[in-house]
């Protein structure tokens, strides 16, 4: 039994299937068609027009024989091996004088049309004429070619060339019959290809939507086939297995986060519910522990807000529901600002910032996120430069004009695999394990913050030696 999804699936599945098979036989009856079109035309314009001029040529020709010795044998001859009836008609009698039939020989005077209507065509086509006539003893049309051949005693004598169309009528009958065939067997054939085709082609999609199905089950291990089938369903099938490595990447970050977030949330917790009790039990009445108490409960509240702060930072960030502040100012003055906040705070106890710069450098910008920015390398330098915390923060202009900002520290360094990282959300190079305290949250924040800029920014490094942060953006001076 299908439930209501299956069901649906397997209708779009026919769907599918259907549409293309109706597609090729839509474009095997097209081509049938189009090819019936060119071959009729070309009897109707190409061959009949040829029959026509070759009527033309041979009336011209005896037309230039007229008055030789072999004058008759000509008009034979040319009866003969084309099927023609060539007559010589008196416009003083009304009959023809001479009329030979489509065998070449001599017949019994006859005349196709009406001598009236014949000499008429005449008087209004300056001695020639082309036209088509009724022809009852064949049931018929018959063509015919009209030239004057001489004037005796003020009386025309009209050569009058003329063939039966019945031959193009039957051919077209005949085409008619064979197209009939012919469309018969396309439909047939078209039928065949199409339900091959059909399958051929849907097959791989059908594969790609019972995957997809799997995967909406929350199987998301699920692999889309990328062996056979046309470089459409080949293509999708790559692009939705990348697909779904980033997502099953994404989600395994966001595990890791969760994982992460929920210890940096209870680890401080856990220390303020810890000295708040000691606070109420021992230390109330010591002024000197109760001091420290606090202390270490203000400092834990206060890396508690820092986080909070820097999860609603990254989700405005990403929602892109700002707008830059943009202002000249110093960057060498920012950078001392950074370095007032940084000294205050425990990680930083001990450290050694250092500002090089050869002149001052004035930048436009959002002060306040490149503040962040700047702040939140400074910070992350400072954390994994292990016992050496010396940190330098360089400011020069590139080759092309533009004003750099390094962050340099000399602590244990990232590795090649892990540069190609540390921008993602919620990414922790395993290599650190849980004696640095962070959240895979700073440097994406960092990263928005530069992309937002259009700034050019990235990161060397060398592990044990330590690592580069850098950005650039225009000059304003």
């Amino acid at each position: 039994m299908f439930n209501n999804n299956s069901f649906k699936l397997h209708k779009h599945r026919l769907k599918m299937r259907m549409s293309l098979w109706i597609g090729f036989i839509l474009f095997g009856v097209l081509i049938t068609i189009i090819f019936f079109l060119m071959l009729f035309t070309y009897i109707q314009v190409h061959f009949v027009q040829q029959s026509n001029n070759a009527m033309q040529d041979a009336a011209w020709d005896i037309v230039s024989e007229y008055g030789n010795d072999d004058f008759e044998e000509t008009i034979a001859i040319l009866a003969r091996n084309n099927g023609y009836l060539i007559q010589i008609i008196s416009e003083e009698t009304g009959l023809p004088v001479l009329s030979y039939n489509r065998n070449g020989k001599i017949s019994q005077p006859q005349v196709s049309i009406e001598i009236k209507d014949l000499f008429t065509r005449m008087d209004d086509s300056h001695g020639y004429c082309f036209y088509t006539i009724e022809d009852p003893s064949y049931q018929s049309n018959r063509s015919a070619q009209a030239i004057v051949l001489s004037v005796e005693n003020g009386y025309r004598q009209v050569l009058v060339v003329s063939q039966s169309m019945l031959e193009m009528e039957s051919l077209n009958r005949i085409l008619i019959h064979r197209v009939g065939i012919v469309f018969g067997l396309t439909i047939a054939l078209a039928f065949l290809i199409g339900l091959i085709l059909a399958s051929y082609f849907t097959r791989p999609f059908r594969h790609i939507i019972q995957t997809a199905a799997t995967m909406e089950k929350g199987d998301y291990s699920a692999h889309f086939s990328e062996d056979s089938g046309p470089y459409e369903a080949v293509s999708l099938a790559q692009t939705l297995n990348k697909v779904s490595a980033e997502f099953n990447a994404t989600e395994q970050m966001r595990r890791d986060f969760v994982a992460n977030i929920s210890h940096d949330m209870k680890t401080p917790l856990t220390v303020i519910k810890a000295y708040a009790e000691m606070l109420d039990a021992f230390s109330a009445d010591i002024p000197q522990k109760r001091a420290e108490h606090l202390a270490r409960i203000i400092s834990e509240t206060d890396n508690m807000t820092e986080l909070i702060n820097e999860l609603l930072e990254l989700s405005r960030l990403q929602s892109h529901s700002f707008s830059l502040h943009l202002s000249v100012f110093s960057l060498n003055n920012m950078v001392r600002m950074v370095f007032d906040r940084i000294k205050i705070m425990s990680f930083a106890e001990h450290a050694t910032l250092h500002l090089e710069a050869d002149r001052d450098y004035s930048v436009r910008a959002d002060l306040t996120l490149l503040h962040r920015a700047v702040y939140n390398l400074v910070s992350n330098a400072l954390k994994y430069s292990a016992d050496s915390k010396d940190v330098v923060v360089r400011i020069d202009s590139t080759v092309t004009g533009q004003t750099r900002l390094s962050v340099i520290d000399h602590g244990i360094g990232i590795s090649q695999e892990d540069l190609t990282q540390i921008w993602n959300r919620f990414y922790r190079s395993p290599n650190h394990g849980n004696e640095i305290r962070g959240n895979g949250i700073g440097l994406n924040i960092v990263k928005e913050i530069f992309e937002a800029h259009h700034c050019e920014y990235g990161a060397v490094s060398t592990l044990g030696e330590g690592s580069t942060f850098w950005f650039t953006l225009e000059k304003n001076d």
